[in-house]
Order: structure tokens, then C-alpha cells, then sequence
């Protein structure tokens, strides 16, 4: 297994622009960004904080927080690798890798395009409300 270097994870993929890929609207407040935490129906009200300086992030309303792993990690439902290759996009790639090979040559099935943020962070409160309810 190789060693995954999370300090050079970190430094390719901000903090901020991972989580806004989630669909998460991020607006500047002082020296950290303020949106609408995915893990709780805040009700409108911003507690999710992310901090560039320091790439992290913490609810203080669900009393969470970490870095941009542990935000894949959660929001995902995945382990630490799987979030990993989520950050990196590589999780998108073998995806497609491996439908080409079981395709074949002749295949005319339609390629499915990557799913955008929005779409990622509906699926991601469904799984959520689904393992809550």
C-alpha cells in the first residue's frame, strides 16, 4: 500500500474549493468562510466555518470538524482512502476506467458525465436523512 502524503492533499486541495464542490455556499466573515453545515438542518443559519489559513473546518452546531479528508469522509459515508480518491478525483477515473473495459470496444452506451456538486450534496443529505430516520 502507498503511503498517501495528506500535506501535499491539502496543499493541491483547498479547503474552501473542496467543500464548495459539495454545493455548499461559502461567504467571507472575518478570517474564515461561513456556509450552511451538511451534517444538520441549520435552519438557515450559517455554523459550518472553514478556515483557509489553517485548512480546516468545524460546526459548532454539530460540534464536528477536520480537514478536507474528514469532510470527504463524512459527507461521503467512505473511509479515509475512498475520500482520499474522491478529493484527488481519482475515485471519478477508475470509475470510468472500469466502465470503458466492461463496455468493450463496440459499445454505444452513452458516457455518463461526472456528477455536479449540487447533485453530490442532495445525494449526500438522502443518504444522510436515510441512515438518520
Amino acid at each position: 500500500m502507498r503511503r498517501i502524503d495528506t500535506d501535499a492533499l491539502k496543499r493541491d486541495h483547498p479547503v474552501e474549493e473542496i467543500i464548495e464542490g459539495y454545493g455548499i455556499e461559502l461567504r467571507p466573515s472575518g478570517r474564515a468562510l461561513l456556509g450552511r453545515c451538511p451534517f444538520h438542518d441549520d435552519g438557515g443559519r450559517p455554523n459550518l466555518c472553514v478556515y483557509p489559513d489553517t485548512q480546516s473546518w468545524y460546526c459548532y452546531r454539530c460540534s464536528v470538524g477536520g480537514d478536507i479528508i474528514d469532510f470527504a469522509e463524512r459527507i461521503e459515508g467512505v473511509g479515509f482512502r475512498d475520500a482520499v480518491a474522491r478529493v484527488t478525483g481519482e475515485s471519478q477515473r477508475a470509475t470510468e476506467a472500469t466502465h470503458r473495459l466492461m463496455r468493450g470496444p463496440k459499445s454505444r452506451e452513452s458516457h455518463r458525465p461526472a456528477w455536479r456538486p449540487d447533485e453530490r450534496a442532495c445525494l449526500a443529505a438522502a443518504v444522510e436523512l436515510y441512515h438518520n430516520h
